[in-house]
């Protein structure tokens, strides 16, 4: 994988923790497809559509107002062709 795309990959997720710290639950969501598949931290069910993330988002907002994040020794790892 190019230091390109792995620089990419880190600037769309510092972009991602920016929004969410500052309370933009939209701008969080964005790195989101619209049908995105995974699981609730906050309940361990299976979540699905863009909806879930921001409903999670605003439920870790609301608890904890002033939050703080950092990246440290990111790796980035590509499965497949893209």
């Amino acid at each position: 994988m190019s230091r390109a795309v792995q620089n990419r990959i880190l600037r769309l997720e510092r972009e991602h923790a920016a929004a969410f710290k500052d309370g933009g639950v939209h701008g969080a969501t964005k790195m989101f497809a619209t049908g995105f598949v995974g699981f609730s931290s906050t309940q361990h069910a299976r979540i699905r559509g863009i909806t879930a993330p921001a409903k999670t988002f605003k439920y870790y907002l609301k608890r904890s107002p002033k939050m703080k994040y950092a990246i440290q020794q990111a790796r980035v790892d590509v499965s497949g062709s893209r």
